[in-house]
């Protein structure tokens, strides 16, 4: 059986790392609720307990291999509740990979072992959160610090803004004052020159 590439398994990657750790204990859970309907060897029951287990499988087995995963848990603590899991799974392919007849009589087994998965896989789905928390708090923070960055450059900007119309208005204040000089060193210059040729 090749639990890696049943139809479904997830692919672990930054998108998706989120939704495959809550989902770990979704999948426990429908393979728990495939062995409780498990009430006889039919072919169509003990499929469904099979494909149930693939997917628990295969969830599993991705994250545990998955370098987002151990990226997003990093604590050794968590590396042991998905080994544990990884561990119980184990235990249970032989029987899952027996007739249905076996499947059926240790029903009551595969039962045991899928809830005892239930407190670590609760575990690591409450350390992916955690640490998905943790993440957007970053993000955040990153995005408040370019906020903050674009702030300071708008107003240095602005500033420069400032002083460059302050200095066109002291120009234009400059021109303006020799322009009204002119005009009065002119008017005074034809006042002088009236007043000559009146004299003479």
């Amino acid at each position: 059986r090749d639990f890696a590439n049943v139809a479904g398994a997830p692919a672990v990657d930054r998108q998706v790392a989120d939704s495959a750790l809550q989902r770990l204990e979704v999948d426990q859970l429908k393979f728990l609720a495939s062995l409780y309907a498990l009430t006889g060897p039919e072919e169509n029951l003990v499929d469904q307990v099979r494909r149930q287990f693939d997917i628990l499988y295969s969830r599993a087995t991705a994250l545990r291999d998955g370098r987002v995963y151990r990226e997003v848990l990093e604590l050794d603590i968590a590396h042991a509740d998905l080994d544990r899991v990884s561990e119980l799974l184990a235990s249970m392919v032989p029987i899952i990979d027996g007739d249905p007849g076996d499947i059926f009589k240790e029903r009551a087994r595969l039962i045991q072992l899928g809830s005892r998965m239930a407190d670590p896989i609760r575990n690591i789905a409450a350390r992916g959160l955690a640490a998905d928390a943790q993440l957007s708090d970053s993000e955040r923070a990153a995005l408040t610090a370019k906020i903050l960055s674009l702030a300071v450059l708008i107003l240095m900007m602005l500033a420069a803004l400032s002083s460059l119309l302050l200095l066109v208005w002291r120009v234009y204040r400059s021109y303006r004052m020799q322009a009204e000089q002119n005009i009065s060193k002119s008017n005074r210059l034809t006042t002088i020159l009236n007043t000559s040729q009146d004299a003479v």
